[in-house]
């Protein structure tokens, strides 16, 4: 997808109950009620297009319906019915992200673990080193030509 390797994922919800609720009796082919006991329920399939190096979800869809039934199951009335989809350019744009990010997570999975603990190591020798290393006398000046010795107090 999008020049990119992806595993799909599809999960299903399958008709599942979610309220039992008061509803008009007309619109459930009981016209002599004004209101009968209804049943909810709710379907839905999720599909998911997953890049398996970053985790990030390159495509998402889900395909949704609600519906009330009378207690019998003999009348039905559509709540919702929707369809979602990322559209193509969304899809590319996601991917477009993944791909700058590549390097950055090569970097901390491959090289870091192993290059960390060598610089670490190196630069604790580098600093034993240079704290153990002999110090230098200090120096001192030689009186030039001209000078006058410096005169120490009687």
């Amino acid at each position: 997808m999008a020049g990119l390797k992806s595993y799909k994922f599809v999960s299903e919800v399958p008709p599942t109950l979610i309220e039992t609720m008061s509803f008009p009796g007309y619109l459930l082919q009981h016209p002599d009620e004004p209101n009968v006991t209804a049943l909810r329920y709710y379907q839905a399939t999720t599909t998911l297009w997953v890049e398996p190096f970053t985790g990030a979800i390159l495509k998402a869809g889900q395909k949704s319906k609600q519906w009330v039934t009378d207690t019998a199951g003999s009348g039905q009335v559509t709540l919702a019915d929707t369809d979602f989809l990322n559209t193509p350019a969304t899809v590319e744009d996601t991917a477009r992200q993944i791909r700058t990010k590549f390097t950055q997570l090569k970097a901390v999975r491959d090289w870091l673990p192993i290059g960390g603990p060598i610089v670490g190591v190196l630069l604790v020798v580098v600093s034993l080193l240079v704290l153990l290393r002999p110090r230098r006398p200090a120096r001192t000046t030689v009186a030039g030509p001209g000078s006058v010795p410096a005169q120490t107090p009687a």
